[in-house]
This record gives structure tokens, sequence and C-alpha cells, in this order.
């Protein structure tokens, strides 16, 4: 493959769409009418192409990108991303040409620009399909080789994630006909940024300071302006809530072999005198709503403008994406009940960000100020939820949004709440009305208004199972029945009854990781670090050790396990290294007379913080990449001031906001018991109780030692005793408990006791899956006249 030769925003021209995509093709369009546009230049489609000749596909036709040779089932998600992870793999691998590489430096540094925005720009063959905004994901990067080879990789990966194949399946797009090309644009940080919805008769612009993923991913509630234009220059004003803003953070450029230097965007805290100030300036505001006005009176199009204010001279608003939308049947009058468009399609595609499913009318709540009058029973048709509404969110059986990702708050919010969510769908509040009946399915990602022939599809799945396991619209099944804890076809797993006390596994295994996911747990409620790791500690520790390859090395592992259970949580707890467990060179103490009251637990760390360190960087980099279904569990903690430390350490390192990571710590040294409330004050997220060294620690038995194994009983009284109260502290504290002893494991009879005092989350060996789960049902059932509510950790 040769070098390319980039098209121009300002040289394409309307015979180009399939080559340069619709959306290089607005802003083409645009930029040569005299309209402020963002420059860049387009990686043409046909370099895709020729990337996939070349690409060592297991499935041939794909080479072609032909009509779907490619079998999956749309409906068993676990096969889908499994077939989606291999294709992705094997398109990461191949290698991008240097002399194209030079091509897209060559013209990116004509801008003198720090980072660079790779675009998705689809065209489908057939102008009539619809509108597949949002679709495909951006990527940033650094104007080095590497970077932009990854970037590249990343972007033309989209078109074979799970959610792009189905979306081509359902409506009924040969992959051949997909041209995706890439629109590259310089991209920096932001005076303020936002989006402005033109149509006939009015302008909405909504604004934030500094990059606009602040409003996408729902970190802030946005400044709103409306403008009807016969009556301007007068106009609705509602300022928002800006705590953060969103900036471009750079990693340390490393030019060893293997390592990527990286930007992101993040959102860090607004000063706060400019959180109240409004985003825009007046002269702003204005020439806003010339641009919007010049467009009327060329075009009859409704369409919605992103733009941006970058923080370097000239800090002029430059235009960076043009967005058709449909045409409402009426203009709205207010803020509240925007009417649908006249065609609407038979079902809304999404992410599937919470799973689950609900029927419910629709609400919508446009602005924050709609949040208090939501009502009970409905189904939240938004935006993006913002992250004050926690308080309302527990009034609704399902959410929708317009905006946001997988890492959203709204995606984040209703994962812990179990409420069912699917966010991304563009439109939703235009193109559903209030009152609609609408069914909600969070594990597919899909959205649709109550017909009579969905409902009776729906009453038929849910009171016939053997059909609901077959039917797109099934309720996930009625039998309660688990499957094989190891079945080769982890696709037999039914979706058990739900428990309101969610039952975790223990884990610390590379292997069997996807196996491990179709069981039917909520999560994994240990994740043993010392396992997961133990073959690269010597490596870890070695001075002269890449602390890049280090820290990659264990996200990587850590990713494993993450990517299996996603959106499911997954408690890491760090490292515990212990002297009677560890080799010589895995342990600086060589020698404990009393290794479980030796240097291990979190009291290592502040003698040594190196491990840690690591650790909690890895950590980080997984939460950047999307896998915020991470918590740490800090283990063996003695006291408030061990926890206060890794807390701040961890803050410093990587996680500069304390809500950005859940950290818990171990409740298995009996000074937990009178410190749990000074830990909560500290800042704890939740409590882990490890019954195997609280029994020991309590009795005062070592539980390596063979012939002490006959006083070792974890159902002792005074070992009871502490766990109800740990529960029920916990519960006053209003904190989230777990237990994930082996206790639990080898006496079902104690799951009882721990239902009754309130316990959150159980977590046991796979093998006790199946009888855990059937006596937590018993237990639930036995306390369901007297249940309470109680904190939930997911």
């Amino acid at each position: 493959m040769t070098a390319f030769t980039p098209y121009w925003l300002e040289h394409i021209r309307a015979g180009d769409r399939l080559q340069v995509g619709d959306k290089a093709l607005q802003l083409a369009l645009a930029m040569q009418q005299g309209y402020p546009v963002q420059p860049g230049f387009v990686i043409p489609a046909t370099v895709l192409h020729c990337v996939l000749q070349f690409t060592p596909w297991p499935y041939p036709l794909l080479v072609e990108l032909a009509e779907s040779a490619l079998q999956f089932d749309e409906y068993n998600p676990r096969q889908l991303q499994s077939v989606v992870r291999h294709l992705r793999e094997i398109l990461a691998q191949t290698s991008v040409p240097n002399d194209f590489l030079s091509s897209v430096l060559e013209a990116g540094h004509l801008w003198r620009s720090s980072a660079l925005i790779l675009r998705p720009s689809v065209a489908i063959a057939d102008p009539a399909s619809p509108n597949l905004r949002g679709l495909l994901k951006a990527q940033v990067c650094l104007p080095y080789p590497g970077a932009i080879a990854h970037a590249l990789q990343q972007v033309w990966a989209e078109i074979f994630r799970a959610r792009s194949l189905v979306v081509w399946h359902r409506l009924k797009i040969p992959l051949r006909h997909v041209h995706l090309a890439v629109l590259v644009q310089p991209i920096e940080d932001a005076i303020a940024s936002g989006e402005m919805n033109i149509s006939n008769s009015q302008i909405e612009i909504r604004s934030t300071v500094g990059l606009r993923q602040a409003i996408t991913d729902g970190n802030v509630t946005p400044d709103e302006y409306r403008i009807q234009l016969q009556s301007y220059p007068e106009y609705e004003e509602r300022l928002g809530r800006k705590l953060y803003q969103t900036k471009l953070v750079y990693s340390s450029i490393d030019h060893q072999e293997g390592a990527l230097p990286r930007v992101d965007g993040r959102a860090v805290d607004l000063a706060p005198a400019l959180q109240a100030q409004p985003a825009l300036q007046p002269s702003q505001i204005q020439h806003l709503v010339y641009l919007a006005q010049q467009f009327r009176a060329e075009s009859d199009d409704s369409v919605q403008m992103d733009w941006t204010i970058p923080e370097s001279p000239p800090a002029d608003i430059r235009i960076v994406r043009i967005t058709p939308l449909p045409h409402p049947v009426s203009q709205p009058s207010s803020y509240v009940g925007l009417q649908p468009e006249a065609t609407v399609p038979e079902t809304l595609y999404g992410l599937a960000a919470a799973p689950g499913r609900a029927i419910a009318p629709a609400w919508l709540a446009p602005t924050l100020e709609d949040s208090a009058d939501i009502p009970e029973g409905v189904i939240l048709v938004t935006p993006v939820v913002y992250p004050g509404w926690l308080a309302w969110l527990h009034r609704v059986k399902g959410i929708v949004t317009e905006q946001g990702g997988m890492t959203s708050h709204a995606a984040i919010l209703a994962r812990e709440l179990g409420i069912p969510a699917v966010v991304g769908i563009e439109n939703a509040t235009r193109l559903l009305a209030a009152g609609d009946q609408i069914y909600v399915d969070g594990d597919r990602g899909t959205v649709q208004k109550i017909t009579a022939n969905l409902a009776t599809q729906i009453a038929l799945n849910a009171s016939n199972p053997s059909r609901a396991s077959q039917e797109p619209f099934d309720q996930g099944g009625t039998n309660a029945s688990a499957p094989a804890l190891w079945s080769s076809d982890i696709e037999s797993a039914s979706i058990p009854h739900p428990l309101k006390t969610r039952l975790l596994v223990n884990w610390g295994q590379l292997e069997q990781a996807t196996e491990l996911a179709a069981l039917p747990v909520d999560g994994v409620g240990l994740l043993r670090s010392e396992f997961l790791l133990g073959d690269r500690l010597t490596h870890y520790r070695q001075a002269e050790v890449d602390r890049t390859w280090a820290v990659n090395d264990i996200a990587e592992r850590v990713q494993t396990i993450a990517r299996a259970f996603f959106p499911r949580p997954v408690f890491y707890r760090s490292l515990d290294l212990r002297s009677h467990e560890m080799s010589r060179d895995d342990h600086p103490t060589l020698s404990e007379l009393n290794p479980i009251l030796g240097m291990h637990g979190t009291l290592s760390y502040q003698a040594d913080p190196s491990l840690f360190d690591l650790e909690m960087m890895a950590i980080a980099h997984l939460h950047q990449a999307g896998f915020t279904n991470i918590r740490v569990v800090l283990p063996f903690v003695r006291t408030v001031e061990e926890f206060v430390f890794c807390r701040q350490r961890i803050e410093k390192l990587a996680f500069p906001k304390p809500d950005l990571l859940e950290v818990w710590i171990m409740a298995e040294v009996p000074s937990i018991l009178f410190l749990l409330p000074s830990l909560a004050k500290a800042g704890v997220s939740g409590i882990s109780i490890g019954s195997n060294d609280l029994t020991q620690l309590i009795l005062g038995v070592d539980r390596d030692q063979a012939e002490m194994a006959i006083a070792y009983n974890p159902l002792h009284p005074a070992v009871l005793a502490a766990i109800q109260h740990l529960v029920q502290t916990a519960r006053q504290l209003n904190l989230p408990c777990s237990i994930c002893g082996q206790a639990p494991s080898q006496y079902p009879d104690l799951i009882e006791r721990l239902v009754g005092w309130g316990i959150t989350s159980i977590s046991v060996s796979p093998d006790a899956v199946d009888t855990s789960r059937q006596a937590i049902a018993r237990a639930e059932a036995k306390a369901s006249s007297t249940a309470v509510n109680v904190p939930r950790i997911l």
C-alpha cells in the first residue's frame, strides 16, 4: 500500500461522498460556504479496503466486505462478544505502512497541533439509510507514528464492534456497503464548547467550560439558551452546574520500544470562581446566533452544530460537526414535551448500559429542574443524566438517554442501582413522547414503543419459558435452576431469578474467565492478586524493570477478568504478601516468627509502596479505558491511618477525585470492629469481611497449622457475633458489606444468618455458586415478611 492523497475539506465535492463519508462531507460543504469549520483532511474509505485485503481474516468473505457470511446470533451476547473480540484483535495486529503514516504526519504537522482527533465518517451506499451518528467512536492521539497507527486501527475496528454488527444486520446493510473514512483534525483544550440545534423558528444552545466531552459524559449540567428567532435578541437562559471541565491530559512520552505516548480527555476540577459563571460571553452567543441565522437563510434543514472555542489565539468559534436532525411535527413550546417526529422507527438502538428489562410510561425530563417532578414507576427519557439526580433515580423503572456511553453517569448509576438502561439514542426525547408505553431492554440496548403485537409477544414469552429462551423479547426465562458450573457451552446458562442479596464469586486466575463469567453471579467479589500476579512479582521488584511495562502487564491481566464480567463489578484485592506464602525473591522479609502478624497488608505499603503504586497505576489505566467495573479492596487493614495513607496515595498517583474509584477494605482484623465508624468518615467505600483471618485472629488459632484445625471454627459464637456486628454497623453507616471468606462456601446454613442480618453480598467459590444461590433464595423468601432495604454494591 502506497502513500495516500488526503482529501482536504476545502477541496471535497458532493461526488466524493462514498470516499469521505457523510460527516466530512457536511463539514466540507459548510467550509466552502464560508462557515468557520475546524480544518481537517480525510483518510478515504479506500484505505481501509486496502488494509483489509492484507488482513488474515479467518472469514474469507469479510475481506471483500461482502454480505455477512459471518455467522452469529445477535441475541446471544456472549457469543457475539467472543466473535467481535477475535475480529478486532486480528485487525489490531494489522500493520500500517510507514509511508502511509508519514503522509498523515505531514498533513497533521501543518496545524502545529499537539494532539489529533480521528473521527469515523461513514457513508452507506444507500443514501436513504438512517443516520448512524454516535454508533462509531472517535480516537484522540499524539502526532507520533505509533500513536496514529494505533488510533487508526481502533477507528477502523469500530465497524466490527458487537453493536455495529447488530445494527448492520438489523438494518440489512451489507458490510460491503459500509464505507468508513477517517476525518483527521487538530484538537486542543477549549475555553468553551457545546452544541447548537437549529430548526425552523428557534435555536437551542448548550455550552460548558472546556471540551464538549464533559456534556457527553454527563459530568456537568450545561448552560442552556433558547432563542425564538422572531423575538431575538430576547432569549431564555438557564445556567448549569459546572463543577468540572474536560481537558486533554498527556502521558509522559517514553520512547522505549513498545511504549505508546497517550493523550486522553479527563474531567478536572473547575475553579470555584468559574463554576457559576456562564461559559459563553454575550458576544459569543451573538456570534452563534448569527451563524444559525445564516444557515437558516440558506437551508430548510434542521441540524445540530457542535462547536468549540480553542484556547490558543485567535479564540474564535470553530464548527467541528454538523448533523442533520429529523423534522419535528410541530415546534416545542417549552423545554418539556418535545414532540415526536412523524415517523418513529420501530426499534431505537443504543448502548446496553445496564442489564434488565422494563415496561412503563415514558417520562421526559430534558433539564435538571424537571428531575424533582419525576414520578415513581416510569422510564426516564432525557438527553443526559445529571450527577445530582441520584436521589430521584430510585423512583424509575428504566433509563433512556440521548448522550453518554458505558462510562457516563447514566450508565454507572443505572448499573449500581440495578435499573435497566439504554444510553446514546440520538433524539430520544423527540422520538418518544411523554406517556408512551415503552419497552426498554438493557441487555440488548433497544427501546420500543409498545404496540398490540409487541405486547402480545411479551405476554406469551413471560408465560412460556421455553419460548422466552428463543424469542428476542423474552423476559430472561423463569427457570431458576443454575447451569452446569463449568459447561463448555456457556450459552446454555439461563438467567436466574434476581436476588436482593448479590451473589459474587471468588477467583484468582487468568484461565477460564469466560466460563466463570457465564455463572449466574453478579460479579467477582474477591479477585486475589497474589494468584493473578504471583509469577511476575520477581520481575516487578527488579530495580531495572521498565515501570511502564510492569503497569501494562498488571493491567492486561486484570483486564482479562474485568472484560469478561463487564459491567458487573470486579473487586480487586491488592497484594497481601505474607512471608510464609511467598518466595524469598517475592517477599522482602526473609523470615518472620509469626507471619500472620508480620509485615504484610496495608502496613507493608507504608514501608515500601512500590508494588502498590504499580497496581494502582494499572487500575487507573483500566478505568481510563472504560473498565469502571473494577473496585479496589485493601487487605488486612489494621488502623485508620493505614487506610488514609493508601487512599491519599491512590489519589496522588491516579485518581485525583475520591469518587472516581471505590476503595474498600478487608474487615479481617478485630480492630475493625471498633474502628468502622472512623473508617467510614475517612472515606471507606465498603467492607468485605474476610472470615478466614477474622476467625483465626478472634480465636487465636493459626489456620495453617494442621494440629490446630480442631480449634478453628468459623461458626464459633464469638466469630458469628463479630460478623453480625460488622454487618449491622455497616448498615447503620450506609456502607455496603460483603463477605468473601470460605465460611459461606463451606457452610450454606450460615447464609441464612447473613441475609437476616442484612449482608449486601456474599462471595463464594465457583463450585458453591449453585448451593449458595439456592440458600440465598430460601433465606430471602423466609425473611420477606420482615425485609428491610439494604444498600447495594452494584
